[in-house]
Order: structure tokens, then sequence, then C-alpha cells
């Protein structure tokens, strides 16, 4: 190693002093050269950049180290001299001395003594050598290499709470990252079923953003199996003989030993799920033999010991052998929030992402006074094969292609009953659907709010739904853009008819402005797949439930705590008439303002009703004519009286009172085009350049190659049953 090192720092000796581009490669190529020779001593060699990090770095090295240190990370010149010499001192540094390979030895035999006259004192002498041990250096991995052990391709299915997260997918190198995929790598790095997240093969199906949870989230990866590597299993009638390689192997069954016709395990013939076990022919432990005293009963077991023949090392025994329970194994070390529900083996080809036939989204809401007739013939607008880039947050970087396939849109009320209109629901004759008349109207739903003696399931304005959103992709951020304008609908601010219009890019290529919908009520309800059917453990399973059924009991009591203390107020709470006179009356002088400010717009306002003579006397005279000035009325009555005004109730949207601009007189965004070509005029260095280039560019393809790579993923899969 030294004379390639000195010959190395030989090199440029002869270089002009005026060639500085020369000389600058030539020492590039002399550092690369370097670091792979002194590969094998660079772990002796402080590094800078682990010196602050690092407090076990010596601080006094020697002249050898000080000589490699500067060679490779301070770029000195150094004579070969002080190089050669250095090496020679540092290799013989690491090589152990003579007497220290004696001392070595005397400890070991000495070990071997304690082990047979006290087992237990030679336990404990072991415990603190290892201890003392392991505080100078790293310790080493209990459990055995993955790579020793069988891979397969499974996917996992899995479910989540994803308020408490930063979203499903892992930002790497972040500090306030809280992600899905972090505690899930962690989960599966510690229970030694994958290495790294590199070698793992991942892919996944949904990438949820911050807030939002999964009931049917899918991942798909490499994950080590208990079926040995050498495992083999006797040829079965249906094996060919092309297909299959075939070997004469001797085994050991039922206390015999014959000969028969073995084939390799393949991926084929791995278990399927964690409940059904095969019968394989592994190899027998090795069992570890006792280090001899001396050297004659060594001599003397040997010679009584028969020599290994061709029988004895290729003799197999049956096992039987149970796939890992990866649920289980998963929900011990993930957060009461995530938990696994059940694999499947797939194809090495199978991608949670390309090979998902259709999502299925859905998003909860409270019905309060929202119009469903009209939200749902604005859903059905929606329905079918659209340019959706006015209902998603454009990425011009990652994305070229808008259009999005959406098979289905349904409005369903938590009983499992779908809502239709009264003239639709006259057609189609389905009992499974619900009508605006069965549900109450908007009148009677505005009315039951404010009576006290309605629990909430005869109340239709607390009555819990959700819109269930099919498709086989979505565009970022779509779902809670879709269910924001349904909003706008439902709340009668926008017409069912606004749906046509954004979708029409070609007369409106410019998104409007408007806010999303929240994110805590979506959830990603389930990935299907063609060919991929999931098996479950019952003993997981019932873990799982009760998991889930403390959750439930906790937020029913918290949703009932806060019902009873709705009821409470409209009954308890007394307020006096003159103040709920002038809350009403000022909230209407806002709207006159606003409303001659923003007329030449034709700004829709909320519709008002003016106090009459008599409500304005009642205000002086004490209310309801009565002789005290500081008259009093319930909560309750104070809710209908200002409903019956400014036809406002209590929800978590008017807490303050905005006026609605129409959305096609909002300001727009800029269209998909001048996006683009804004990062075009961008520098070549430019990184959203660069992204835009990867991304679009480079990976355009044909429409006929694109549907046929995605028929090919479609048919890829597997069965856990």
């Amino acid at each position: 190693i030294s004379q390639k090192i000195v010959s190395v720092c030989k090199m440029g000796s002869d270089s002009t002093k005026n060639d500085n581009d020369k000389t600058q490669q030539q020492q590039q190529e002399q550092h690369e050269i370097l670091s792979k020779l002194l590969a094998p001593l660079i772990s002796t060699v402080p590094n800078k950049e682990n010196d602050n990090n690092n407090n076990n770095v010596a601080s006094t090295p020697t002249a050898a180290e000080r000589v490699l240190h500067a060679m490779l990370f301070e770029s000195k010149a150094i004579q070969p001299s002080d190089v050669s010499n250095a090496v020679e001192l540092l290799l013989k540094k690491q090589q152990p001395s003579e007497e220290e390979k004696d001392k070595e030895k005397e400890e070991e035999q000495k070990m071997d003594v304690e082990e047979e006259t006290n087992p237990k004192q030679a336990k404990e002498t072991k415990t603190t050598s290892t201890t003392s041990s392991s505080t100078q250096t790293t310790k080493k991995a209990t459990s055995p290499p993955i790579m020793t052990y069988r891979q397969r391709h499974i996917a996992l299915k899995f479910l989540y709470n994803g308020i408490p997260y930063t979203g499903l997918a892992e930002n790497v190198g972040s500090e306030s990252d809280n992600s899905i995929e972090k505690h899930l790598f962690a989960a599966l790095t510690k229970s030694c079923l994958i290495t790294s997240r590199e070698s793992a093969n991942y892919s996944r199906c949904g990438r949820t953003d911050k807030g939002v949870s999964a009931f049917g989230q899918v991942i798909a990866l490499c994950v080590k199996s208990a079926v040995p590597v050498n495992a083999m299993m006797e040829q079965s009638a249906n094996d060919g003989d092309d297909d299959v390689e075939v070997t004469e192997v001797t085994v050991k069954d039922e206390n015999e030993t014959v000969t028969k016709k073995m084939k390799c395990v393949q991926d084929v013939d791995l278990p399927r799920n964690s409940v059904n076990a095969i019968s394989y022919f592994v190899p027998p432990k090795q069992k570890k033999k006792k280090k001899q005293n001396n050297t004659q009963e060594s001599s003397s077991s040997s010679s009584s010991s028969p020599p290994p023949t061709s029988t004895t090392m290729t003799l197999l025994q049956p096992k039987t052998i149970t796939e890992l329970n990866y649920p289980q194994m998963l929900n011990n070390l993930l957060p009461p929030s995530i938990r696994v529900v059940g694999w499947s083996p797939v194809s090495t080809e199978f991608s949670a992402r390309f090979s998902c036939s259709h999502r299925i989204y859905r998003y909860y809401f409270v019905r309060s006074n929202l119009n469903l007739d009209d939200m749902y013939r604005a859903a059905k607008l929606m329905e079918g094969d659209h340019d959706f880039r006015n209902f998603c947050k454009m990425n011009c970087e990652q994305v070229y292609n808008f259009r999005r396939k959406m098979h289905q849109l349904r409005i369903v009320r938590s009983d499992g009953v779908e809502h239709v209109p009264k003239e639709e629901e006259e057609e189609g004759g389905d009992d499974s659907k619900m009508t605006e008349e069965q549900d109450g109207d908007t009148e009677n739903v505005i009315a039951a709010s404010t009576n006290n003696n309605d629990s909430s399931s005869n109340n239709p304005r607390r009555h819990l739904y959700h819109v269930e959103i099919v498709g086989q992709a979505f565009l970022w951020h779509q779902i809670r853009c879709i269910m924001s304008i349904l909003f706008l609908v439902g709340q009668q601010l926008e017409p069912p008819s606004i749906i046509t219009t954004l979708l029409d890019v070609k007369s409106n290529p410019g998104k409007p402005s408007y806010e999303m919908a929240s994110d805590k009520p979506l959830v990603l309800h389930d990935c299907q797949y063609t060919n991929v059917t999931f098996g479950h453990h019952v003993e997981n399973m019932w873990k799982v439930q009760c998991d889930l059924e403390h959750q439930l009991e906790e937020y029913s009591i918290m949703a009932e705590r806060t019902r009873d203390g709705i009821d409470s107020l409209q009954s308890s709470v007394v307020v006096f008439y003159k103040d709920v006179y002038t809350f009403v009356k000022r909230i209407i002088e806002e709207r006159k303002k606003k409303k001659r400010r923003y007329n030449e717009f034709k700004i829709q306002t909320p519709p008002t009703t003016e106090l009459s003579k008599e409500e304005e006397e009642e205000r002086y005279d004490g209310g309801g004519g009565g002789t005290t000035a500081n008259e009093t009325m319930s909560w309750k009555e104070a809710l209908q009286f200002i409903q019956k005004h400014l036809s406002l109730m209590p929800s978590s949207t008017n807490h303050k009172e905005h006026i609605h601009v129409p959305l096609m007189k909002r300001c727009k965004s800029t269209t998909y085009e001048e996006k683009v070509e804004g990062i075009l005029q961008e520098g070549s260095s430019s990184k959203r350049r660069q992204r835009y280039e990867e991304n679009i560019i480079k990976k355009r393809k044909a429409a006929e190659y694109d549907r046929n790579f995605y028929m090919q993923k479609l048919q890829e899969g597997g069965s856990g049953l």
C-alpha cells in the first residue's frame, strides 16, 4: 500500500506551474486514488465532519494519523517518505502484537474452565465483559442479517387517524417530520423485516395530506419471510419438468433416511397467510460445540466422531412453517392511531399505486341548513371523464394531464341511506334511497334546530352525512376543492350549474379564487384492486376492533357532552330582549352598507327581514308589552328571533358573516400554459425547470403506451386466502 501511495504522490511533480487546469485535474485524480487506497485505514483516521458530533474521537492523534488526515481532508503537500512511514506505523498500530495475542488466548482458556466448573459465574463474567466492550465500540446487531433469509413481495392494508400527523409521505431530513411513513418504517426496521427503505421496493397507493385519515390505505414492499432460503419441497405432479429444477436429496422422514426428488422453494410455494402452515425440508440447525481444554481431549473427540459424508451433509429434516404475522408484529411497535389490518402476497411487478383499479374517498359533514337536493345535482355533473384543473391545486412541475374519470358521486346518511331528490326517486323507486321530503326539507330542518325537545336522532339538522367519491386517480387537493364548491351550492350561494361552468376549461382556463374544505373530515375509505385478496388474522383483528371501539367511546362521550351543553344553554340561559334587538339591528345595518358598496357588482347577500314597529316598541316597553324595562327572554326564543330576521342559525361556518362574491366574478389564477411558459423562461440551472424537464418532458409517453402499462399493472396481484 505504501509503495502505491508513494507512486501516486509523485504524480504531477513534472507539471508546469502555469498550467493551472492540468494541475487541478491531477490533484483531483490523486485525491480519488488515495481515498480508495486508504479505505481500510480511514476508520482510524479522525474526520473533521465527525469531530463536532463524535466525542469518542481521540483529541491527540498520532503522527501517522495526522499525516493521513492532512492528505485526505486538508489537501496539504506531503513528502512521499512521510506518507510511507505513516502508513507503516498505522498498519503496525492496527495489527495486534504477539503479547496481545497470547493474552487473548489465556483469557479464552480461563473462560472455558469457568464454564465447566462454575457456569453461573462464567455467565456473569461474560455479561460484564460485553457491557464494558460495548461502551468502547458500537453494538452489533443481535438478529442475523436479512440477506440470509428469504424475501417476498407483499401488500399491507392499514388504517390511521391522520389528524396528529403531518401526512403519509415522509419528509426525510426535516426535524418537524411526524409522518405516517416515519413511524411505519421505524417499526419495519425495528422488527428486522427490512434493512432500508431503498432496498424494500416500496410503493404506496394514495398520498394523503396533513390531517387526512385513511381506513383502507395500501402499501407494497419486500419483507423478510419465515421460510429459509435453503428450504426445499417434495416435487408434486403439477410441477413441469421444464420449469422446475429437480434434484435428488437425502432426507430424514419418520426416523428413516430416504432419497427423494426435491425442488427449491419458489415464491408460489410460500404460505399465503399467517394461519395455514406448510411442510418444508430444511437443513438441521448446527449445534455449537464446546471448546476442548487441551489437545488430547480434542484429538480423542475427533477420532471418535466419524468424518462427514455426503449423506450427512445433504440430510434434510421436515419442518412445518407458518408465515410471520406481519400485522401483529407491526402493531406491537406502531402507535395506537396506526393499525395494520391484513396482508397479501403479490407478484414482483405489483405496484400499490398503478395496480389500483379505483379509490374511494369519503368526506363527512353535518346536515345543518344545507340544501342536499342542489348538492346532489351538482355532484352528478362531475361524474364521467372531465378536466379538473379548476378543482385542484396545479402542480405543473409533475403533472401535465388534468383529466380524471369520476365513476360515482353520491350523498349518504350515516345509516347508509343514499339521498336522492324527490323527482328522481319517483323515477327510480329504490327503497335504499332517501328523498328530501323523507329527511325533512330546509324549513323543517331549521325549525327542528330550535326545538329543545328534539333529540339528536330526530333532529334532521344534526344528521351526519358523507359524500362518497369513487375514481381511479385524483389530483392534488381535488377532493377538498370539490367539497368546497358543493358546500357553496348547498348553502345556495352558487347554483348547481357552476360545476358545468368550471369544467369548461376552454372558456374558463383560470381557476377562480376560493378556499378548500377542511382536511379533518376527509378519509381514504378504501383502495380496491382487481386481483388482490387480503388475508386477516383473527387475533390481530380482535385487537384492532378493540382499539377502534375505545376510540368510538371516547368520541361519542365528547359528542354527547357537547350536545348536552347546547341543550342546557337553550333551556337555562336568559338574555335581555333589548340586547337581542340591538344585535339584530346592527347586523341588518351592516348588510345594508355592504349591499350599497357592492351593488354595482350585484353581490348576493343573505335574506333579511326588517324589524317591525311593534318589535321596536317592545324594545322600549320591556318586550311583550310588559311594564319592566329589563324584560328577558330565553336563549331558545332569542335564536328563533335571530333566525326570523337574519336567516341565521349557529353553525361552524356562521361564526363570522361574510358577503359572498360569486365565483366567476372573483380574480382568477394563472393558467397552466402561463405557468409552464414561466418555468421554461427560467435558466437551465433553475430547480423548477430541472424538475419539469425530468418529470414531464422525459416521462411523457404515447397514450397507447400508457394504456398498455396500466392494463398490465391492473392484472398484477395475489391472494392471502
